[in-house]
């Protein structure tokens, strides 16, 4: 008897870890995010954000439209999107992809952001890459 209740014991635990492992495979980390996507750009997110910033997204209600423009970047960084924002009015010679670079670089810099952003104010970007800081 104590044997059947052993194998028993061990059917459901293997069945327990076999249903946990087939779930999370086929987890969809954006399940809680509040704005619809279509398919194309939720591959995209996936494959540009980290499981981290999908985190970060979904925990702060980010519109997809705030950040997607900015996402085919390689220096693009979510946590930075209050300063892309910021520097958008101000740098408006420049593309999306340009933005994110002198934004970063800035921040790299540990300069003073808004003192440059706004001398930066109607520049184009190869002015801004010349500028005395040395972007």
């Amino acid at each position: 008897m104590n044997i059947k209740r052993a194998i028993l014991i061990c059917c459901l635990i293997i069945l327990t870890a076999g249903c946990y492992i087939f779930m999370n495979r086929n987890y969809d980390p954006l399940a809680r995010y509040q704005y619809d996507l279509d398919d194309k750009t939720k591959a995209l997110v996936l494959e540009k954000l980290n499981d981290r910033e999908i985190k970060y997204i979904i925990d702060y209600a980010i519109d997809i439209n705030s950040f997607y423009y900015y996402l085919d970047n390689g220096n693009f960084n979510i946590y930075h999107l209050k300063e892309y924002e910021f520097a958008k009015p101000y740098l408006y010679k420049l593309n999306d992809h340009q933005i994110v670079n002198v934004v970063e670089n800035l921040l790299k810099k540990d300069v003073d952001f808004e003192y440059y952003i706004n001398r930066f104010l109607g520049m184009t970007y190869d002015e801004i890459l010349y500028i005395e800081i040395g972007l």
